[in-house]
């Protein structure tokens, strides 16, 4: 159970560490502002009336908000299991298992009016709850086959179930147009109808049968395998067709090198393992996306016919067009790596190289409005990973009664997007500053390249024909106004896509490199322990870096 009071808000000017310190000029008290913040003649916010004489700055109005939009969210997590084991021979065991998880999200906000005489305001509460459980049942064996192999083995079957038949809700209910009487809080006092929105949350069953485990040689040589066929309703149409079976299995092998007779006692190296895998990943699609996008139903209103007769609106839902054949996502992951430890492992190594392939995944994708619908999803594109991964743990110190542990690790990643959709060549991600700049998919480019047209444009000078001549001015910035309000209606630095049209690639979100440190140090009973991590990016051919420390 937790009870959260006003948390931080988030994204741009809502954020007070961001509002007050990249939208407000540095050389105010700001504290003249946020302790008084409420209008003295006509209350409200500091700037409902005369906001060039009370509030220039618009840090009161601010403040105010932070102090008079009151927000309570509690939450409750009920997490609940029970497991049976049974024995049924020496080396054959069963277990059923149980679990549950009911999780409950209540939220209030009340906003106190910001206009003359606190006119305005909101007032709004929500409720969401969700509700699962799984069974599970396994057969566990573990048997030595011989003097030389081990046979370790699991196999069982499992359905996991959420908010089926109706069991779980959500509802908001909000104000409209503000409240008719100044801070009475409450759903009534609403000065329009209000807004309420009520339905059960989507539902969603997964049943599976699996089956993993590893048999060993001469305690060096070890086989993993594992298997598993999901059945899910998120990929099962109102009709019953669908592709909601599907497979993924994996194996894998390592070799403990250091159990050959060669190694033994040897005073450098203690332990040395080499271990390669390769596995595939299924994952299903959003609950009930099969059975909500994109059905042909009668629509909300009608229009008249070229008869003059009055027509029903049929369309799609949502305006969406339905695929009527989605596939599971799809995950293929090849990994080789090593362990060594030196010194009876007070010094240790553990690297790594993955490369990961992602297919199927399920993606919107924006169609000409004049089909009559705004999209469609489908399963499309492949995305990869691959990189390295660093573990070095050491004891520099190991005595009586003072110990030293470090730990340093460093993963570099790169990301490809190899295809999207056929003709599909962009997919935008996200939006950032506003719309200055936008997160995209672009085939050939890493994940999330970050796109603006917000940079400064350079002037080239070209001839009748349209070809780059030279000029003393070429490679300067541009000056001038838009003429439609994008600089304000005075001359400044032109962005470029005012400019020529041309949009700029700034870089990419995902991070160069990450690199961390853990360090920790006792003498007898004391201890101290501290962690250093690091990200690190390139923006447009500069080098960003960021340090934390806890």
């Amino acid at each position: 159970m937790s009870n959260s009071l006003n948390p931080a808000r988030q994204g741009s000017a809502n954020n007070p560490l961001f509002a007050f310190t990249y939208y407000k000029p540095r050389n105010v008290d700001l504290n003249t502002y946020i302790n008084n913040n409420i209008n003295p003649v006509s209350g409200g916010a500091l700037g409902s009336t005369d906001r060039n004489r009370y509030d220039p700055y618009g840090i009161g109005s601010f403040a105010y908000g932070l102090q008079n939009d009151n927000r309570v969210q509690k939450e409750n997590n009920l997490l609940a299991n029970i497991d049976v084991n049974i024995k049924i021979l020496p080396w054959l065991s069963g277990l059923v298992r149980t679990n549950t998880n009911f999780y409950n999200i209540a939220y209030e906000r009340k906003n106190r009016g910001a206009g003359i005489a606190f006119a305005g305001g909101d007032y709004e509460i929500f409720q969401n709850t969700n509700k699962s459980y799984r069974v599970q049942g396994l057969l566990n064996a573990s048997k030595q086959l011989s003097s030389d192999f081990e046979l370790n083995a699991s196999i069982g079957a499992e359905t996991y179930q959420k908010n089926l038949n109706n069991s779980a809700f959500y509802n908001r209910s909000v104000t409209n147009g503000g409240l008719k009487i100044p801070d009475v809080y409450s759903i009534s006092n609403s000065l329009n109808p209000a807004t309420t929105t009520a339905y059960p949350n989507f539902g969603e069953r997964t049943d599976a049968v699996y089956v993993y485990g590893d048999i060993t040689w001469k305690n060096m040589l070890t086989l993993n395998f594992s298997g598993r066929n999901d059945w899910s309703s998120a990929l099962t149409y109102r009709d019953g067709h669908g592709n909601y079976s599907y497979i993924y299995p994996s194996v894998g092998l390592s070799w403990i090198f250091t159990e050959l007779p060669v190694f033994q006692n040897n005073s450098i190296l203690s332990f040395g393992k080499l271990r390669a895998s390769y596995s595939y990943t299924g994952l299903s699609a959003r609950p009930q996306q099969t059975n909500t996008d994109g059905y042909f139903k009668l629509q909300d209103g009608t229009f008249n016919n070229a008869n003059g007769g009055n027509q029903s609106v049929y369309g799609f839902s949502d305006n969406i067009l339905k695929n009527d054949d989605f596939k599971n996502e799809l995950d293929k992951e090849f990994e080789i790596g090593t362990n060594l430890g030196f010194f009876k492992n007070r010094l240790n190594f553990d690297v790594a190289y993955y490369k990961k392939n992602s297919y199927n995944q399920i993606l919107s994708f924006a169609l000409p409005q004049e089909s009559g619908v705004t999209s469609q999803a489908l399963n499309s594109g492949n995305i990869q990973n691959q990189g390295v991964e660093v573990l070095i743990t050491g004891k520099p110190i190991e005595s009586r009664d003072f110990n030293w542990n470090a730990s340093v690790t460093f993963t570099r990643n790169r990301n490809k997007i190899i295809s999207l959709a056929p003709g599909v060549e962009n997919y935008d991600l996200d939006l950032a500053f506003g719309n200055d700049i936008t997160s995209v998919a672009r085939v050939g480019e890493q994940y999330g390249s970050l796109i603006t047209g917000y940079g400064y444009s350079y002037y080239q000078k070209k001839d009748a024909s349209g070809n780059p001549i030279a000029s003393p001015s070429n490679g300067k910035k541009v000056l001038g106004n838009t003429g439609y309000g994008t600089t304000g209606g005075y001359y400044t630095f032109v962005r470029s896509q005012d400019y020529d049209g041309t949009r700029k690639n700034l870089g990419t979100m995902m991070e160069n490199y990450l690199a961390s440190t853990r360090q920790e140090l006792s003498y007898k009973d004391f201890s101290l322990s501290f962690q250093i991590d690091a990200k690190n990016w390139r923006f447009n051919g500069i080098w960003n870096s960021s340090i934390w420390i806890s």
